[in-house]
């Protein structure tokens, strides 16, 4: 029998982690969804940006992979199959993230433009639903829905206007989009820290915001080197 991979252990690690953070919330309620909601998933997108595969050989979520693992600030090494079947087309071990936005069949493209296009408007939809719970949900989702549209909308206004290439807008798009979700998720961030910690840590949603436009400058940087090809 083999003896286990390392992405075997950290699934496994990942999986116990879930496993608790479930029991949790049905245990703990309060203290679960802080931990969920408040220190876990503002966790995500910031790792997709710097080392997106490390997410991957654990629970791959491919939109976002495809939207912020164009330029990787850290390398983290693929676990497929020895040897390589091919299996995927524009794999990211086989050709640049960006392939698909090259593709010669629209049926590649357009996913990956319209999925960027889309993702301002949620993040903002997202976070200001949360000031409006007195509306009804019907008209809680429509204003989700109108936020979508205009992020779309302003995407069709941008890329006839200044003549910026579909390619290079959605890095614009999705660079945006993170700055914008930390720029809410860290006032969350910070107030589930200093709920844990009992500190008065509203400071750190600044250096959070900070951190992450330093970051998102360094991989616009990687990202429009890595698109020269495009070009």
């Amino acid at each position: 029998m083999a003896a286990p991979t390392k992405w075997s252990v950290a699934r496994a690690v990942v999986f116990l982690a879930f496993a608790g953070l479930i029991g949790a919330l049905f245990a703990r309620p309060e203290d679960g969804l802080l931990l969920l909601s408040g220190i876990g998933i503002p966790l995500l997108p910031v790792t997709f940006m710097v080392a997106p595969g490390l997410w991957r050989n654990i629970c791959p979520l491919l939109p976002l992979e495809h939207a912020y693992g164009r330029s990787p600030l850290a390398t983290v090494c693929n676990d497929h199959c020895r040897p390589c079947l091919g299996c995927t087309e524009n794999c990211f071990d086989r050709k640049p993230y960006t392939a698909d936005l090259a593709d010669a069949e629209m049926s590649w493209r357009a996913p990956r433009i319209v999925f960027a296009a889309l993702l301002p408007g949620f993040v903002v939809g997202f976070f200001t639903l949360a000031t409006h719970a007195e509306l009804p949900l019907a008209l809680r989702y429509l204003e989700l829905g109108l936020c979508v549209l205009v992020s779309a909308g302003w995407f069709g206004v941008l890329s006839v206007l200044t003549g910026i290439s579909r390619a290079a807008l959605t890095a614009v798009y999705t660079a945006f989009a993170l700055n914008l979700f930390y720029w809410f998720g860290g006032r969350v961030f910070a107030g589930a820290l200093g709920r844990i910690t009992g500190a008065d840590v509203g400071w750190t949603r600044w250096v959070i915001s900070a951190a992450v436009l330093a970051v998102t400058v360094r991989w616009a940087r990687k990202t429009r080197a890595s698109m020269a090809w495009l070009s």
